[in-house]
């Protein structure tokens, strides 16, 4: 069948609402990507001679781009793969890649890993490369909470865990996700993973940072001064109850002071950093006597 199809014109009857549905939006989308891949580079590499930023960021805003351009075509894009992949499984993967251009095979392998495809995932990887792509899958599949993907990613060598990725976790509260980063690689815990959990009230993973990692008063203190006035009270309170000795609450007080007098602030917030100030204030510790 597949040499008589090679000799016609057409498309297999599978791939037909791929191509009628999806390719109109990736010729769209190609004329902004491009446009939008030099104003990219143009604006790193301007940074980086600047020196204003590090590495890391730059990896981050260009992830961000990426998963940026591709989220709406990807949800698009769901219904049309999960109709194919319960009638075919992963069995038509290589004809995919063979009969469609690039950028839908770039559509296929965003698709395995933010929602988890694995079996497909691997079949891709037997037939090209997964290290070619602008950002980090590893770090997307951090992003996605798909542990399974991240590992096999990360066993095959086809990319390694950042803190990008580390910090994606914290952030949108992907626990599992974080404890196996910070378990099984050399990514350390760095200020930001800390202010990124606490920020948006993932209690659980400043636990866990604060009981598994080898400087729990740095934990606390960093995830006081992100976490005040933002009404995440339970991570307020887990923070002056867990502090030991040396773990001092100046620089949330400092904080929650600097954070009241802008302008910017809310109503609602500065009744909350009120709240926060004041219960801070009863615990304070020896070096902030002064403060009272």
């Amino acid at each position: 069948m597949a040499q008589v199809a090679a000799f016609q014109h057409g498309q297999y009857a599978d791939l037909v609402p791929f191509q009628s549905l999806i390719q109109p939006k990736l010729d769209y989308l190609a004329q902004r990507e491009e446009s939008w891949a030099s104003v990219v580079r143009r604006n790193i590499d301007r940074l980086r001679a600047s020196r204003l930023a590090p590495d890391d960021e730059f990896t981050r805003r260009r992830m961000y781009c990426f998963h940026t351009a591709y989220v709406d075509l990807r949800r698009e894009a769901r219904p049309v793969f999960d109709t194919w992949y319960s009638q075919h499984g992963p069995t038509r993967v290589c004809r995919f890649l063979r009969c469609l251009d690039s950028r839908m095979a770039t559509v296929l392998v965003l698709d395995a890993v933010w929602y988890g495809r694995l079996d497909a995932l691997v079949c891709i990887h037997r037939i090209m490369s997964l290290e070619r792509y602008i950002v980090s899958l590893v770090d997307l599949a951090a992003m996605a909470n798909q542990l399974a993907i991240l590992q096999y990613l990360v066993e095959e060598r086809l990319g390694q865990c950042t803190i990008i990725a580390l910090a994606e976790a914290a952030r949108l509260g992907h626990v599992n996700v974080a404890q196996w980063i910070y378990e099984y690689t050399d990514v350390e815990v760095a200020d930001d993973v800390i202010a990124s959990a606490a920020r948006n009230g993932h209690l659980i993973i400043v636990k866990y940072f604060a009981e598994h990692g080898t400087r729990p008063n740095d934990v606390c203190s960093r995830a006081l001064v992100a976490t005040i006035g933002s009404g995440h009270v339970e991570i307020v309170k887990y923070c002056c109850h867990e502090r030991r000795g040396d773990c001092c609450v100046k620089a949330a007080l400092e904080a929650a002071r600097a954070a009241y007098q802008l302008t910017s602030t809310s109503r609602a917030t500065k009744k909350r950093l009120l709240y926060d100030i004041a219960y801070v204030r009863q615990r304070l510790c020896g070096c902030c006597e002064w403060d009272r």
